[in-house]
């Protein structure tokens, strides 16, 4: 028989608010001070004549892709932002890391703002830069092939290119910086002023690659970081939009980065000349025990079937097993989560009216997450 009707009837939810790990759309418990931050870097950036990179640290289900998420969200809003979530490196093996990085950045540019590009500032950007303005004509005359070769979702041949008014592929960091220029120019015309990109699993570049192409990634996000300064950039006819990076990564891959600019300092090299363009660090530090009740509270808050618990939020868990939860944890945000969901779901078994410490400590044991009782 089908969980769904205990689920409702016992508990007073619609799903188990803590099945997924990763959802962007809970609530954050616990980050005032992390999202002070961010806020204040963002605000003190945004529209400037510079872009700008910060750091959001920490380990494994601390929150930084959900940090990510609401650093977007928290802008989705501000005409004057585009904010983009998006993983510094995609599933399958990356060839030129600054082609594949901008062009999936274009595919994350809603299609209402290559069309309110105005004809005029195409005109006035055809003197710098003649090709990626044919591209953002088309695209703004709602031409799918040109979106799809910003994009580079289809290989054009060379007549397909001559159709399109172009000669050169966008096959080079170089070729791509033009283009990302091109379309930071048109943007601020259009109100724009910044880009905000949250980029996750920054530590993937460690794993997924080696040797010297680990430095030519971090040399091409120093060469973004620097893009504004460029003679590209000057030679547009008026200041293009910023951008903000803020890149999510482990704390293990914020020490390997470290590591690596040390061994750099006598001899020069791509970690050191990025190191020293950083803004904001933020770490995400453990939760303490009110938080971790707040962040169990907030996730049965909004899964509710009707208010009536309001009074009791933790219900069906007690006091007793946020305590247990958060001392088995240290404050993990993504470990409480998943004691939660093995509780409940051990519950909605059993029938249990209350998931307790007791009922925890026999489900932890039963599923292999502690070996004997606390």
């Amino acid at each position: 028989m089908s969980t769904k009707p205990y689920l409702e009837q016992l508990y007073d939810l619609r799903e188990n608010p803590f099945a997924s790990r990763t959802d962007p759309t809970v609530d954050m418990a616990g980050r005032e001070e992390e999202k002070a931050a961010w806020t204040e870097a963002i605000e003190r950036r945004k529209g400037r004549p510079a872009n700008a990179i910060h750091f959001i640290v920490g380990d494994y289900g601390f929150g930084k892709t959900l940090s990510l998420h609401k650093i977007t969200q928290q802008y989705s809003h501000d005409p004057e932002i585009l904010a983009i979530f998006m993983k510094m490196l995609p599933e399958d093996r990356v060839r030129m890391f600054g082609v594949d990085f901008v062009q999936r950045v274009f595919r994350k540019v809603p299609d209402g703002i290559f069309r309110s590009f105005a004809p005029q500032d195409i005109d006035a950007l055809r003197q710098v830069y003649p090709e990626p303005a044919r591209i953002f004509e088309r695209i703004m005359l709602d031409g799918n092939e040109a979106r799809f070769f910003l994009q580079g979702e289809v290989s054009f041949t060379a007549a397909q290119l001559s159709k399109l008014g172009v000669r050169r592929k966008i096959d080079r960091t170089d070729i791509a910086k033009e283009y990302l220029l091109a379309f930071l120019f048109l943007a601020k015309k259009v109100g724009l002023q910044t880009l905000l990109l949250a980029v996750d699993e920054v530590e993937y570049v460690f794993s997924q690659m080696r040797g010297a192409n680990i430095s030519l990634v971090f040399n091409t996000l120093r060469s973004f970081y620097d893009l504004l300064d460029s003679p590209g950039a000057r030679q547009l006819p008026s200041p293009p939009a910023n951008v903000i990076f803020f890149l999510g990564i482990s704390s293990a891959g914020w020490q390997k980065l470290n590591d690596l600019s040390r061994r750099e300092q006598t001899e020069g090299g791509p970690f050191q000349a990025l190191m020293r363009r950083f803004g904001e660090i933020i770490e995400l530090s453990p939760l303490g025990e009110a938080e971790t009740r707040d962040l169990i509270a907030l996730r049965l808050r909004r899964n509710r079937v009707t208010e009536k618990y309001e009074d009791r939020p933790l219900i069906p868990y007690d006091e007793s097993f946020v305590g247990y939860v958060y001392r088995l944890s240290l404050g993990n945000p993504g470990e409480i989560v998943k004691y939660c969901d093995y509780a409940l779901e051990e519950g909605l078994k059993e029938k249990a009216k209350l998931l307790d410490r007791g009922f925890a400590e026999q489900t932890f044991i039963a599923h292999g997450l502690i070996i004997e009782l606390d």
